[in-house]
């Protein structure tokens, strides 16, 4: 692939740049050449982490990234909320992080370990159950932690007239050999009890590609993403009216692809194969 097709290169990076904690080879290499090139080079997750977190991990590979050229669902969900329900200060927060991502933009968070009689373990927990009090949004990330207490906190919340709004809408993530659920299915959990549909912030809402062109003043029409996951990543693409990539060393094989009636741009192997590294 000719690099110099592309003016602005916005990476996935689970299954791209890195699978776990381990690098994707070839990759960061990569990712050094199109910047030595005068190639703008972004970062976008679906995840919740903060940008000090994932640019220390790109470090401990090799590539030095500013703050400004990372952009994850987490640091996107205050945009969100602001641009689509302004005025939304209190908000019921599930998740492993993004808490302070929140807090930091000035949303009040409450989690559900912060509430009184956060267990439920008989039928009498179920009939003693209460609202505390009704919150503007249920925010949900993904949460290791996530129980039945929390699941049903949530429901009630949006029964009661609580925006539902999540970072994601992913499954899974892959662990080793091992699919593990992740926020998609902790929302399906919750919309099985309230019978409402998620606010998705992350991908594929072409939101957080609209706000990476404005924020940098991007040319849409020299902007690629360059993803592992044809129904996330691709779709993102797709939505937002750009390019796409499809690195086959994460979630989609080369054999999905014809499942899909939108396709990716180039389909390479890996990202360092895709530039001949």
């Amino acid at each position: 692939m000719d690099p110099n097709s592309y003016q602005s290169y916005i990476f996935d990076c689970d299954g791209v740049l890195w699978k776990g904690l381990l690098e994707v080879p070839g990759s960061i290499q990569a990712l050094n050449y199109l910047q030595s090139l005068g190639k703008k080079v972004f970062f976008l997750t679906n995840s919740a982490r903060t940008k000090p977190d994932i640019a220390s991990q790109l470090s401990s590979y090799g590539f030095a990234a500013s703050y400004d050229q990372i952009h994850s669902a987490g640091t996107m969900l205050p945009l969100y909320i602001n641009k689509f329900h302004p005025g939304l200060k209190n908000v019921f927060f599930i998740g492993l992080r993004g808490k302070e991502l929140l807090t930091d933009a000035g949303f009040n968070a409450l989690e559900s370990h912060e509430i009184p009689n956060n267990r439920i373990t008989s039928l009498q927990d179920l009939k003693d159950f209460r609202l505390q009090e009704v919150p503007d949004a249920v925010v949900v990330c993904h949460d290791i932690d996530f129980d039945y207490f929390t699941g049903l906190y949530a429901s009630a919340c949006i029964q009661e007239g609580a925006k539902f709004i999540s970072a994601n809408y992913d499954d899974y993530f892959i662990l080793g050999d091992w699919k593990m659920a992740s926020c998609g299915t902790l929302c399906k959990y919750i919309e099985g009890a309230t019978g409402q549909k998620a606010e998705v912030v992350g991908k594929p809402n072409s939101f957080i590609i609209e706000e990476i062109i404005e924020e940098h003043n991007l040319d849409r029409s020299t902007c690629i993403m360059v993803g592992d996951t044809i129904d996330s990543d691709v779709l993102l693409a797709h939505n937002a009216h750009i390019d796409s990539m499809l690195v086959l060393t994460g979630v989609s094989k080369r054999e999905d692809i014809e499942k899909y009636e939108y396709k990716p741009t180039f389909v390479f192997e890996s990202l360092g194969s895709a530039f001949n590294l």
